[in-house]
């Protein structure tokens, strides 16, 4: 029997044996962007057999990518009178936030060989099960690595490109940065395009206190929450991410100790979470800088669109006489408002 004739048996054993246990693994492992970013649920079936995708009417570039339209607000109401006209003012054109959709792929190649033996379907059971459980868990961190890198490889004056990925089909771009042409945290992000007056949301130096908590919040609630017209909006902090290590037991020591640490019994801690609202994130993908940490607001100004499961194909092919089991997924981050988060104690390059 040839080896194309197996196709339909190891499809059988792809969806009988082999997704199950993907699926178990990848839903095994606790992700970690979800609790911070803006996440999209926006499934991309496509690549199998017989199957098409039609893109949904707010992301019509998928699966190559989304781009993400800004403009300046309105500015505050006004106070009139009875009986006058209503104030009006236009809208102002700023950047277009884009992000290439990333496609995440592993498959494992059966050949003449795998078919020879006595018991062959055990051994390509046993096989295909293994490479399924590894695939799911790695499908699941890789996402959390994606997305730690944005925050860890954000700090980056010159960009990182492999990180950053804005170029995509049918949209040009400079890959590396975010849509303002800087880094996503940085101590000269100008107002609007073509403006002198930058905003910084990177501290280079400031280790994990209080007092430095305090410093970043106000950052974001007060300093840096003006819009293109120079006019004031709503930040409301209220997450402190670290990695895991020393710089977490510090975390989870000030948001969780009543009273200011090392100080006398009747001095308050604003941190403490119950007064402060923060919740503290220990995210173990942030390993390039032991001693880093970032504030911002749950949800806002990090998207996600998630293809959710990863699925399971398997394809004859022709020309090295082979059969294989492939698995892949779809996955997009993108900065839409860098105005949300902050860095401290991380150098810009």
């Amino acid at each position: 029997m040839s080896v194309s004739q197996h196709v339909s048996e190891i499809k059988a054993l792809a969806q009988d044996q082999g997704y199950p246990v993907l699926l178990e693994r990848y839903n095994a492992i606790p992700l970690v962007f979800p609790q911070f970013t803006d996440v999209r649920n926006v499934p991309i079936v496509i690549g199998g057999e017989g199957q098409e995708m039609t893109p949904p009417a707010e992301y019509p570039d998928l699966p190559y990518g989304h781009t993400y339209a800004t403009v300046s607000g309105l500015d505050d109401p006004q106070e009139i009178e009875h009986g006058t006209a209503f104030p009006s003012t236009g809208f102002e054109a700023l950047w277009t936030p884009q992000a290439k959709m990333r496609k995440l792929a592993l498959s494992m190649r059966l050949t003449s060989e795998h078919f020879g033996r006595r018991h062959w379907r055990d051994f390509v059971t046993a096989e295909l099960t293994q490479a399924a459980a590894q695939w799911g868990a790695g499908f699941a961190r890789k996402k959390d690595m994606i997305v730690a890198d944005f925050l860890q490889k954000g700090t980056l004056s010159a960009g990182s490109a492999p990180v950053f990925l804005n170029r995509y089909q049918g949209r040009n771009a400079t890959d590396g940065l975010i849509y303002d042409s800087k880094a996503f945290f940085a101590t000269d992000h100008p107002q609007k395009p073509g403006s002198s007056t930058t905003y910084a949301n990177l501290t280079v130096s400031a280790d994990l206190t209080e007092a430095n908590w305090a410093a970043q919040r106000l950052l974001l609630e007060h300093t840096n929450a003006i819009d293109a017209k120079g006019k004031r909006f709503t930040v409301q902090p209220n997450t402190l991410i670290t990695g895991s290590g020393a710089i977490s037991d510090t975390a989870e020591r000030l948001l969780r100790t009543d009273r200011k640490l090392g100080s006398n019994n009747n001095d308050v801690n604003l941190a403490e979470a119950g007064r402060s609202g923060f919740a503290h994130i220990k995210n173990p993908y942030l390993t390039d800088d032991a001693d880093a940490w970032w504030v911002g607001e749950r949800g806002k100004g990090l998207m996600v669109i998630d293809a959710g499961d990863p699925q399971m194909d398997v394809t004859y092919d022709p020309d090295t006489q082979s059969v294989l089991i492939q698995a892949w997924t779809y996955f997009l981050v993108m900065v839409t408002d860098w105005h949300f988060w902050s860095c401290a104690n991380k150098a810009a390059s």
